[in-house]
């Protein structure tokens, strides 16, 4: 792809080099058998391809967005689900929801100062949580821990004086004798400057039943494939962006798409692109030229629209 994206009344014009002559609305019946200013019919991709120096990854590109975001769809939406796109789907959406512990506030951006919200999804074979110990990973900066309904909140620190861990434990009197609470623990932070990097909290959840029985999760598992030990809240760094069209360098390979990606509308390398969006996928699946990205190899250059 060679240039970025601007919306204009419904429509899109895909790069500089084609402002001057798209129209202001690109209608889908206009993208499918207009001129080749506009990128025709999919069938035409390659001979455009060869007329304008690489310009069938556009075009492919403008044919899977004509049809999600045009006003007056003459393709169908092909809502009825198909087997191979929905078991990609499956792989890919993110898992963490179903974790004790675990972040809920998305990926964070790399050298940024912005809020982690951490979620406790529910306690111990149900017993009440009372008490939750966060450590803060290497490289984590300027952090500050939010008052909550687990009342005032208590940090630890080295000899340097960084914080290294966040705790909040709630008053006895507080603790409710079923499990039957949602909570979420904030914590302004500045990650380090590494874009495309996972950060892992390794967190240990404390509950309490109505006897006084104590019962703790540790949730400090970084690798998937160890199923004895549970996994820890895992926080995706992405770089600073904006709305619409964004380009950057990936340095480092990427293989969890859905948890870098859960907010973008689509993701581009070169003629494969990868969308949480199901509707998408399948638009994407039926896109000639154009297959399902699952992985981002290192050095890569990706398109991502917001």
């Amino acid at each position: 792809m060679t240039g970025s994206a601007r919306h204009t009344n419904g429509g899109f014009a895909s790069s500089p080099e084609h402002a001057a002559t798209e129209p202001t609305s690109v209608k889908l019946s206009q993208t499918r058998a207009g001129s080749d200013d506009i990128c025709p019919k999919i069938s035409d991709c390659e001979r455009f391809d060869q007329a304008n120096d690489g310009g069938a990854q556009t075009c492919r590109i403008r044919e899977v967005e004509a049809r999600l975001y045009t006003p007056d769809k003459e393709i169908p939406m092909y809502r009825r689900p198909l087997a191979s796109l929905a078991f990609f789907v499956a792989l890919t959406a993110p898992t963490t929801a179903w974790a004790h512990v675990s972040i809920a506030s998305g990926p964070a951006f790399a050298d940024t100062t912005g809020e982690v919200t951490f979620a406790v999804g529910h306690g111990c074979e149900g017993s009440d949580t009372y008490r939750v110990d966060v450590e803060i990973p290497g490289g984590v900066t300027s952090v500050r821990p939010e008052t909550s309904d687990f009342g005032d909140v208590n940090v630890m620190t080295d000899d340097a004086g960084t914080i290294v861990m966040v705790s909040w434990q709630k008053p006895d009197q507080d603790v409710q004798p079923k499990d039957t609470q949602y909570y979420k623990l904030h914590i302004r932070l500045k990650p380090p400057a590494a874009p495309f990097s996972t950060l892992y909290f390794p967190a240990h959840q404390t509950c309490k039943a109505e006897d006084g029985t104590l019962t703790v999760v540790d949730w400090v598992g970084l690798d998937e494939a160890e199923s004895d030990v549970e996994p820890a809240p895992v926080l995706h760094l992405l770089p600073p962006r904006f709305p619409g069209w964004n380009k950057f360098a990936v340095p480092a390979r990427v293989d969890d798409l859905a948890g870098f990606f859960p907010e973008a509308q689509i993701v581009w390398l070169d003629t494969a692109a990868f969308s949480i969006n199901p509707t998408t996928v399948e638009l994407i699946g039926q896109t000639e030229g154009v297959t399902l990205l699952s992985t981002i190899p290192a050095g890569s250059e990706i398109w991502v629209r917001y």
